[in-house]
Order: structure tokens, then C-alpha cells, then sequence
């Protein structure tokens, strides 16, 4: 018995050592507390002081006890060995210059290899043979230390094959017009500086002599196979600057009149790394952009691109990123952060695309299917992802900053946001955002006694329906003019079905909703059905009729088309 209870006890207090071993090792690498809406790091009260034991006193962590350095090791591999981790490379961070420049001294005696620093946030992207090196010199100078972390992979989007099928509409040259972006804007953009942080822009008949300054951080970065894929990524940077503010009738940008600082971060195989990318950031607003584009994207979230976006964000600067291609429900880094402006893609019948990564925090939604663009040798060629759809929102907020004197870039993405049309969901949802964008509708905000009403939306989702109840199509109606809108009337047909409904009176940028039942065992026995709703109004022209209308196929034989009524109508957009 006696035995017994002895046996007890030590297994408790094992467990108890193991516990504290692992509180401290879970501190132990996590480094600073980082405000986002601080410049300067500050310590977070002894995240990384060594546990209480013996052995740490005095001097010298060599005589750390072996299982809690192996412990500690092993911690500190999980961290750099991450989903996109770079391997053999490690991110160090310092509380302050003094140990942030004595690493620098004595990294070379150490045997790692400095590839690149940053004295802004006290950084260093360090590359390794051997682990240990890291991790020896980290035990030695505990107190200098701020972050241990990983460097993360950001690369040129690609478009996934094996994406689900669904009919989508190109653009072509219309895209501008799609937008409602007409007449004479050869000035919008004048006096604003767009940074385009990419593969670079090369020169261009549509980009006027002396309009793109050019720096390149790309040298520290590595290439797996360049010579495989130069050739795809090498001109995505002249892309997606051409849409932003491309200048050539046949290739023409948002904000022509704009001046463009291209800081060129990946290698020729499109890609590049948090590190490039957060110090990319800091240069453009450094050198005075007002609006910088990221079309690049990763799955690791990184303290020091989380630092640079708030060192612009408090600069009065603002991001705008590419969700990714990837069809996932989740945002690349760095659109999903909060501070930036998150753009996914459509195509022409304002139906989101099947590639564009959805997800909480989106923000905005811009044409993204076979866009014309520039490309190296004055070619141009059909472009599409939501590499295509950020630089459109990009430019539109230089063209706003250059329409309205005065106005900031953090009110220019503000007006895109309130004056976008509504999509999806009513309000904002995870596909679509705030909505679509319509710079067309932002510029005529102010402009008096414009009528325009328009079918936003069909939506349903069927798999979130309850057991026994009848599901609805939601049939979404927006107010997009500047004046009420009294006495409009919705029709709305499907395959055994009508109904009509009088409006009540529609402040403009107002959205309502209407349901109208949907026959799931018709729907079953057919394969689909079709619904169609269109609005009438009582005497005036309405300023955009082909929005008035709108049919919609719902798939029932179809699994992954459950989730949505799919859009066969014209595109809802003033244009």
C-alpha cells in the first residue's frame, strides 16, 4: 500500500514538472507582444525569461538540463517547419538595437548565414545548416532576443485545374465599362504614387516615360526553378500594374494619370518570402506611395508582415491584397489581416469566380476573369485571378484620391466599400464581401436625382434549411441611384410559380429582401429550377435598366451546386 501511495505521489509530481516544463516551453519562443498600432516593439514583461530551475542561474545555458533543452528543441523546430515554412531558415527579432546589432557582429563566427536585415523592426532572415547554432546562440543571449519565428513562402497565385465546373463569363476589354468607369479619366490618379510589390514592371508602351520607378529586393530571394517558370511570372507584375494605371487605349488602367514605384520581390519562379515582403512594405511607405498593391499571397502568418502593415496603416497608407486562388474559405496573408483591403474576383455576370478564396474579412470583389493587360515585349493577353481584381481597387482608390482633393487613401477605400452593389448574402458575406465594386456609382454618389434600382441578388443556401421547413430564394433589391425610389413593384416567376410585390418607398444605397418559395420536389424530379424576378417602376427612366432583371438555376442533381442559386442574367452593375 505503502508502495502504492509512493508510486502515486511521483507520478503526480512527474505530471506537475512535465506541466511547468511545458508552460514555459510554450513561452519560451513565443517573443513579443506586438501592438499592432505600435512602431516601436515593445517587451511583453519576460515572455522569454527561463523557468525558475537551478541550473539557469549564473551564466551559462549549456548546463541547461538535457530533456528540458531537448523539449525546448524540439519546440522550436515545430515552429520553423510550419505549413509554407522556408526550410533552413529562421526570422529573428530583438528587443533593441543594441542586440539586434551585437547578433549582427557575431552571426558569421556562428555560422549562419545573414541573408537579409531590417533595422526598422530589428530583424534579421538568417538560413542554417544546423539547428542547434540557432538555438545555442538564442540560450546564450536570452535577453536580446524578441521572436524566434519562421519565414513564410508568398507567391504569385496560381489558378487550380481541378476547380469546381460552373459557366463564367469572361470580360475581355470591358472591364472599365463593367465598372462604370467612362468618358475622359486621362487625369485620374494624377499626383498619387501607387506601389506595385510584385515581380517587377518592366517597360510597356502603356506606361508613359518616367512614370515607374523601379527598386529590387528580389536579390536575397531564392529561386526553386527559374528557368521552369520565368516565362509565367516574370510579367505578372506588368499586369497587374497595366490595370491599375495602365496608359494605352488598348490596355487602359483605372488611374492612368498615377505614378507608379515598382518594388520588385519575387525571383523567377514567382516567388518570394514574408521577410521581402514586410520589408517591400515598409519601403513603399518610406518612398511615399499611397496605395500599395499586393497580389501575392501565403498561408503563414507573419509578425513581421503584421508589423509592416501597421507601420502603413498608421502612416495613412493603405493595402490592398489578393484573397488567393485557391478556392479555399479561408484569405492569404496578407489580405486576411484586418487593416488590409481584401479583394476576391468575378467574372462578368457578377458571379464569383470558382478559383477566388472566400472567407470572413473579405472586404470587396472586382472582375478577375480574362482581363486584358500588358505584358513584357508590348504584348497584351487575357489575365484573370484576384491578382487582376486587387489592382481594380487599387486604382480606383488613386483615381478617388485624385477626383477628390483632400480625400485619404483610407477614405478613398471607404467610399469603394460604401458604395459597392450588393451580391450573395444581404450585407457583407464571406463570398462577396461588402459587394462588388462600382466606381461608376462612387463617383455619381454626389450627383442628384439619379433613378436606379436594381436585382441584386438571388440567394439561397439549401444545406443550411432546417428539417421540415420550405426553403426560400431571398430576391435582393438595391437602391443604387442618389433619390427614393417610390412605388416599384417586383416580379417574380419561377417553373410553377408567381408573385408580385409593391416596394415600400427605397432610400438610395437601401437593400431589401424578399423570399419566394422554392419547390424541392419539382426541383428533384427536373434536375433544377429557374427563377426570374424583374422590377418595374412607375413612369421615369431608370439609369441602368439592364439591371432590372435577373434569372437564376438552382442544380438539385448536382451536389456542389447546393449551396447557391447560380446567375444566368446580366451582370448586376451599372455600366
Amino acid at each position: 500500500m505503502e508502495e502504492k501511495r509512493t508510486t502515486m505521489w511521483a507520478g503526480l509530481a512527474g505530471l506537475l514538472v512535465l506541466g511547468i516544463t511545458l508552460f514555459f516551453a510554450d513561452r519560451m519562443f513565443k517573443g513579443l507582444n506586438f501592438d499592432r498600432k505600435q512602431t516601436e516593439l515593445a517587451p511583453s514583461g519576460g515572455a522569454l525569461a527561463m523557468p525558475p530551475h537551478p541550473q539557469n542561474s549564473g551564466s551559462p545555458s549549456n548546463e541547461i538540463a538535457v530533456p528540458f533543452t531537448n523539449l525546448l528543441l524540439e519546440l522550436l523546430k515545430s515552429k520553423l517547419e510550419g505549413l509554407g515554412a522556408i526550410s533552413n531558415e529562421v526570422l529573428l527579432r530583438f528587443r533593441d538595437d543594441d542586440g539586434y546589432r551585437a547578433f549582427l557582429a557575431r552571426a558569421r563566427g556562428l555560422g549562419l548565414n545573414v541573408i537579409d536585415s531590417m533595422d526598422s523592426l530589428r530583424s534579421v532572415r538568417v538560413g542554417y545548416s544546423d539547428l542547434n547554432d540557432v538555438y545555442k546562440d538564442y540560450l546564450a543571449n536570452k535577453d536580446d532576443y524578441g521572436e524566434v519565428g519562421a519565414n513564410y513562402q508568398v507567391n504569385i497565385p496560381g489558378i487550380p485545374e481541378n476547380r469546381q465546373a460552373q459557366i463564367e463569363i469572361p470580360f475581355g476589354a470591358g472591364a472599365l465599362g463593367w465598372l462604370g468607369i467612362n468618358g475622359d479619366t486621362s487625369l485620374w490618379g494624377d499626383g498619387i504614387t501607387i506601389a506595385v510589390l510584385d515581380s517587377g514592371v518592366q517597360p510597356h508602351l502603356t506606361f508613359a516615360e518616367n512614370r515607374v520607378r523601379s527598386i529590387d529586393f528580389s536579390q536575397s530571394v531564392e529561386n526553386s526553378d527559374a528557368t521552369a517558370v520565368a516565362n509565367d511570372s516574370e510579367g505578372h507584375g506588368t499586369a497587374v500594374a497595366s490595370i491599375a494605371a495602365g496608359d494605352n487605349p488598348n490596355a487602359q488602367g483605372v488611374a492612368p494619370a498615377a505614378d507608379i514605384l515598382s518594388i520588385k520581390i519575387t525571383g523567377a519562379d514567382g516567388m518570394s518570402d514574408s521577410f521581402t515582403l514586410a520589408k517591400a512594405i515598409i519601403e513603399a511607405v518610406d518612398q511615399g506611395a499611397d496605395v500599395i498593391n499586393v497580389s501575392l499571397g501565403s498561408y503563414g502568418d507573419s509578425s513581421l508582415v503584421r508589423d509592416a502593415v501597421a507601420y502603413a496603416t498608421d502612416a495613412g497608407k493603405v493595402i490592398v491584397a489578393a484573397a488567393g486562388n485557391d478556392t479555399y474559405s479561408e484569405l492569404a496573408f496578407p489580405a486576411r489581416y484586418e487593416d488590409v483591403i481584401s479583394v476576391g474576383a468575378v467574372d462578368a455576370e457578377g458571379q464569383q469566380l470558382s478559383f477566388s478564396n472566400s472567407g470572413e474579412g473579405l472586404d470587396l470583389t472586382a472582375p478577375g476573369l480574362d482581363v486584358v493587360a500588358a505584358w513584357p515585349g508590348d504584348l497584351l493577353i487575357d489575365f484573370s485571378g484576384t491578382s487582376a481584381s486587387a489592382p481594380f481597387v487599387t486604382g480606383s482608390i488613386a483615381a478617388l484620391m485624385s477626383i477628390y482633393p483632400g480625400t485619404t487613401a483610407i477614405e478613398a477605400a471607404q467610399m469603394l466599400e460604401t458604395y459597392s452593389n450588393e451580391a450573395g448574402a444581404l450585407g457583407a458575406d464571406a463570398a462577396f464581401g461588402e459587394g462588388i465594386l462600382d466606381v461608376g456609382r462612387v463617383v455619381q454618389h454626389d450627383t442628384p436625382g439619379i433613378t436606379d434600382v436594381a436585382v441584386a441578388s438571388h440567394y439561397v443556401d439549401l444545406a443550411s434549411i432546417p428539417e421540415g421547413e420550405t426553403p426560400m430564394v431571398d430576391i435582393i433589391v438595391e437602391n443604387r441611384g442618389t433619390t427614393i425610389v417610390n412605388g416599384a413593384t417586383l416580379n417574380i416567376t419561377s417553373d410553377n410559380n408567381s408573385r408580385s410585390y409593391a416596394l415600400p418607398a427605397l432610400d438610395p444605397g437601401e437593400a431589401i429582401v424578399r423570399e419566394f418559395p422554392i419547390d424541392t420536389r419539382l426541383g428533384e424530379a427536373q434536375g433544377d429550377l429557374t427563377f426570374s424576378s424583374e422590377l418595374t417602376l412607375p413612369g421615369g427612366q431608370d439609369f441602368s435598366p439592364s439591371d432590372n432583371s435577373r434569372t437564376s438555376v438552382i442544380l438539385f442533381n448536382d451536389p456542389a451546386a447546393d449551396a447557391a442559386a447560380v446567375d444566368t442574367s446580366a451582370a448586376a452593375s451599372d455600366s
